[in-house]
């Protein structure tokens, strides 16, 4: 996979007591849809998706990431 030049990482972290539920979320995002994604369990379990591939319970969103007013947004960064 080329790396992007555009892409941006979004880092998530929740906060729940649900064992099968990731408590660490790394997106990055180009052209405002997801391009990979990986999900970290408290278990210590790694679920992974990128545009060919989905490990696990992990896969991309369908449609073009959009900040809703009422969501808290994650923290990212640019990729250079």
């Amino acid at each position: 996979m080329e790396r992007r030049t555009d892409a941006e990482l979004q880092e998530g972290i929740w906060h729940h007591d649900h064992p099968d539920e990731p408590v660490l979320l790394y997106s990055e995002t180009g052209d405002g849809y997801e391009s990979r994604k990986v999900d970290l369990f408290r278990d210590g379990r790694q679920d992974y998706a990128d545009e060919s591939t989905s490990i696990g319970t992990t896969f991309l969103g369908q449609e073009r990431n959009r900040r809703s007013k009422r969501s808290r947004p994650m923290r990212s960064s640019r990729c250079s």
